[in-house]
């Protein structure tokens, strides 16, 4: 069976309600299901559950996205440094942090017609340049990003730096995982 140490899962066997837990946890991220047992019977009810993923090594939790983190370095004094941290979580800082939160939560997204057009151009000229590095789940991805790049500034449509932010970042996000062993790439 396996083992959460320090809010660390250890190595182990999982047993069969930690194989139906896994199983569960993989359905919400995967298909934002749930499924209730009502010991006479069962119903799966959609959910809308944001899930990060952190692990050392490659999860054996399904994910859309893995994005390598780059160490830089330990602060000199991490109790000043928490410190500092804490001083700025004021009540009306988290307050406003809920606010854009919401805001970019609920806002109405869509393509314009250029931004379309623009988009579309450049997926047919990424897959002629590299049909490899750019599959449909690629161009997805991109189209994802781009999406949370938009709302995370408060737009609802993207702009044309927008979109090209959002292909530098996902190049960078790509070469960043070629580096990984090869074991501990899985997206």
């Amino acid at each position: 069976m396996c083992k959460v140490r320090g809010g660390h899962l250890g190595a182990g066997q999982l047993d069969v309600q930690g194989v139906k837990n896994l199983a569960a946890l993989g359905n919400l991220i995967t298909w934002q299901k749930v499924e209730y047992d009502f010991n006479f019977h069962r119903q799966e009810f959609m959910a809308d559950v944001s899930v990060l993923i952190l692990s050392e090594g490659r999860s054996i939790l399904p994910s859309d996205c893995l994005l390598p983190l780059q160490y830089s370095g330990a602060p000199d004094d991490l109790r000043t440094h928490f410190t500092q941290l804490d001083s700025r979580l004021t009540e009306d800082f988290l307050r406003r942090c809920r606010t854009y939160l919401g805001l970019a939560r609920n806002l109405q997204y869509s393509l314009n017609d250029d931004i379309q057009k623009k988009i579309q151009d450049d997926f047919v000229d990424m897959r002629k340049d590299d049909p490899k590095n750019m599959t449909v789940d690629d161009f997805h991805s991109l189209l994802s990003l781009t999406r949370l790049l938009s709302l995370s500034d408060l737009k609802s449509s993207p702009t044309s730096e927008i979109w090209s932010r959002a292909k530098v970042l996902e190049n960078s996000r790509k070469q960043r995982v070629s580096q990984l062993p090869t074991r501990e790439r899985s997206a």
